[in-house]
């Protein structure tokens, strides 16, 4: 028989201590690695241990908890900010619609630590004197950095006080109900996105998507066996309609002028507060909804239903009155799914006239699945030239930094929905524009001289493009559909930005040549706006029986400082007008006048 072998108790502690941390650890990175998907959208989400799902929820409107959560810290400091700041700290605020809830929070000044990397830890309680069931579903929380400037050394004591100011380093925006209208629990990362000279009205209007690159900001949310659901308020509140005579006179007399107010910030406190007090007298003017939803005192749970039931009862909006309520002020999903319905009428011609004020838009939707996103990709998959401006429209808006990444996804879905033959024709636009923005650009800044070969030797390199992938529109219209470059009727303007003037040739046998200019160095979204109010005018006019009988050329910007131009035939232009009234010219109110004068 063999001896029976006697274990070494030590033996088996390590062994036993080893598998509990290979566990441990082993936990932790699949902890790791569900905060990184959850956070950044990651492709492989499924591959994780699955989200932690609660099988118990709790409504909001009964959690009378406050709001309250951890700063732990800010990871990845750069080293410039390590050696330039000291006495970090953050400010949190929650809002909606643009407004604060309740008064900042800060955190206590802390200095950066060194491990593997900089980082700020602060480990310190945020709450909120604020209820949870008090909070509107779109509540925004608003996290900004903050540090003071190192002293310089040998500088004076004045100087060093006027550059020790706090400033703005960094700041992240992200709603505290998910889309799933779920209270935002656990451990979250959020990128932090560089601080600028906008106002922090800009920051609290609308959440911004986590910049995966950048500083990191850890906060830590209670967790608990059940989820905290925002659950929509019974819907069958009647809201009454009151006679807007049976008003004293004084009392009418003072409602109208309020509800005649063509702007939202021309309301005062004393308007708001009549305005909500007499709201169900304000049915006669149908327009004023926007104005009347603006004076609502509250949006938490309890306020719902009344405004709801206002809103249900309410005279079906026209279209250009329902675009107000897709304003930042009113991030509510109802209002702004009831905005949608009202405006789901209109013909593609009409979607045309206000499509760049949708794209704006979506900047202040609370969550990307929204109905606004849904009716303009409903609306561009049916409509040939809905889906061409659409694309355009996005593609510009790539440009602006704090919602690129929005604009991004939406761009995804628009070419997934599109079709290959789309796609195919958005990319040859794309290297058409890409093509002539480097030609321009090219010519822009060579010396005078040398501007003519410059110009000949790139419209060269567009001629080959045309040779190889044969006809492309142009961004201006779906319409126009081109076949190549005629180099001998192109050259440039000599005015500041040296705009291109080209002209390609149709792929129409019998039509014309296509005339454009191209600009680099200069922002057309101003332009764009004043063709388009000049343009919804003139219709306007028209349908009264004035026909004026504008000419209003095309202008469409393909990115941040260019784009193309339609070109009118025998038109004059503002600069040749202006110079014959000698060098200040364009400082004068005459010279136009008096060229109309002399040739009407």
């Amino acid at each position: 028989m063999q001896p029976k072998i006697q274990k070494d108790p030590t033996v088996l502690a390590v062994r036993e201590n080893r598998e509990k941390v290979v566990e441990a650890l082993t936990a932790a990175i699949l902890d790791l690695v569900e905060l990184y998907c959850s956070t950044f959208d990651a492709d492989f989400q499924t591959a994780v241990h699955g989200s932690r799902k609660h099988d118990l929820v709790q409504e909001a409107c009964h959690f009378t908890g406050p709001l309250a959560f951890t700063v732990y810290a800010t990871h990845r400091i750069p080293i410039t900010w390590a050696t330039s700041y000291e006495d970090f700290y953050l400010s949190c605020s929650l809002s909606h619609g643009g407004k604060e809830l309740c008064s900042p929070l800060y955190t206590r000044r802390a200095h950066f630590s060194k491990y593997l990397f900089h980082l700020i830890i602060w480990d310190q309680q945020i709450c909120f004197p604020i209820q949870v069931n008090r909070l509107p579903r779109e509540t925004l929380l608003c996290a900004t950095l903050y540090a003071l400037p190192i002293p310089l050394p040998g500088s004076s004591s004045e100087a060093n006080k006027q550059r020790r100011l706090p400033e703005a380093l960094g700041w992240v925006t992200t709603p505290l109900f998910n889309f799933r209208q779920v209270l935002t629990c656990g451990r979250k990362l959020l990128g932090l996105w560089p601080a600028t000279q906008e106002s922090p009205s800009a920051r609290w209007s609308a959440p911004n998507f986590h910049q995966p690159d950048s500083v990191i900001l850890q906060i830590d949310f209670p967790t608990s066996a059940f989820d905290i659901k925002f659950t929509s308020p019974p819907g069958d509140k009647f809201s009454p309609r009151y006679v807007f005579g049976s008003l004293r006179e004084e009392d009418q007399r003072v409602l109208k002028n309020i509800m005649r107010k063509e702007s939202l910030y021309w309301l005062t406190d004393a308007d708001k507060k009549r305005l909500w007090e007499k709201r169900y007298y304000c049915h006669l003017e149908v327009s004023s909804l926007p104005l009347v939803l603006a004076s609502a005192p509250s949006w938490e749970w309890a306020c719902l239903p009344d405004i709801y039931a206002l809103l249900k009862q309410w005279t079906h909006m026209n279209h250009q009155d329902a675009l107000g309520l897709l304003h930042a002020t009113f991030p509510d999903q109802e209002v702004r799914r009831m905005a949608v319905q009202w405006i789901g009428s209109l013909s593609d011609a009409e979607l045309l006239d206000y499509l760049p004020q949708l794209v704006q838009a979506l900047k202040y939707e609370c969550y990307l699945d929204s109905p606004l996103v849904r009716f303009l990709l409903k609306r561009a998959v049916s409509d040939l030239r809905v889906t061409h401006y659409f694309f355009w429209l996005l593609k510009d808006g790539l440009k602006d930094s704090q919602f690129s990444i929005r604009y991004q996804y939406l761009l995804a879905a628009l070419l997934c929905c599109c079709g290959k033959g789309l796609r195919e024709e958005f990319n040859r636009q794309c290297w058409l524009v890409s093509t002539l923005a480097k030609l321009a650009q090219q010519v822009r800044e060579a010396a005078p001289s040398a501007r003519q070969g410059i110009l000949r030797t790139g419209l060269e390199e567009v001629r080959q493009f045309f040779a190889l992938i044969g006809s492309c529109r142009l961004p201006l219209s779906p319409s126009l559909l081109v076949k190549g470059i005629v180099p001998r009727d192109c050259s440039y303007f000599n005015s500041n930005a040296v705009p291109l003037k080209l002209s390609f040739q149709n792929v129409d046998p019998l039509g014309e040549n296509i005339r454009v200019i191209f600009k680099c160095g200069d922002d057309l979204r101003q332009d764009m706006l004043t063709l388009q109010m000049i343009r919804i005018m003139s219709k306007i006019w028209v349908q009264e029986g004035l026909d004026m009988r504008m000419v209003i050329f095309r202008c469409f910007s393909t990115g941040r400082g260019r784009g193309m131009v339609e070109m009118i035939p025998n038109a004059e232009t503002l600069r040749k007008i202006q110079v014959e009234h000698g060098v200040t010219g364009s400082f004068k109110d005459r010279p136009l006048a008096d060229w109309l004068q002399k040739h009407n």
